[in-house]
């Protein structure tokens, strides 16, 4: 019996506290602070695009640049920056650029954190063009939508690639604490 009585109390104990703690300000668990971006690279999958009649080819993709100020930027990168002509497929050079530009936005849980515009000409085969930054406050996935377009090298805009807008889910890693 003795038994019985000591864990009736420890349970009545038990919900008086949890009451308790519903009841009077600041005496519960406090809310959870966002964690911090891990500072770092964090990129949209790597897409290849071609331009209208398969003249112009490039990879293209967006990368968010983490700093540990929780600055973020908005990088176009590029790859296999290419034409066709006279039966071979050749990089941009400075003598045949491509003048390229992405657009798009970064948010988080339908809030739009920033707009980024990367517009550059690019005269070699790989290259990255800042797009714009922001600011992360936490870590987290967020959405980045990626609007493409190409002119050249060599071809003209009757050859541009025009890709239709992609949205992406990135994951920022949390940074330890």
């Amino acid at each position: 019996m003795r038994k019985a009585h000591a864990m009736f109390r420890a349970v009545v104990s038990t919900a008086v506290l949890a009451l308790a703690a519903l009841a009077i300000p600041g005496a519960g668990p406090a809310a959870a602070a966002p964690q911090h971006p891990e500072p770092g690279n964090y990129c949209t999958p790597k897409e290849e695009f071609y331009g209208s009649g398969g003249y112009i080819f490039t990879d293209a993709w967006v990368c968010l640049k983490v700093y540990d100020t929780g600055l973020v930027q908005a990088w176009l990168e590029t790859d296999r920056n290419t034409y066709y002509w006279g039966a071979s497929w050749w990089n941009s050079t400075p003598g045949y650029p491509s003048s390229v530009r992405a657009t798009g936005t970064v948010s988080k849980q339908g809030e739009k954190v920033f707009d980024y515009e990367a517009s550059a000409q690019q005269e070699s085969r790989a290259a990255q063009h800042f797009g714009g930054s922001g600011e992360l406050n936490e870590c987290g996935a967020y959405t980045v939508t990626f609007n493409y377009y190409q002119v050249g090298a060599y071809h003209g805009s009757d050859r541009a690639i025009d890709a239709a807008e992609r949205t992406y889910q990135v994951q920022v890693n949390c940074a330890a604490n």
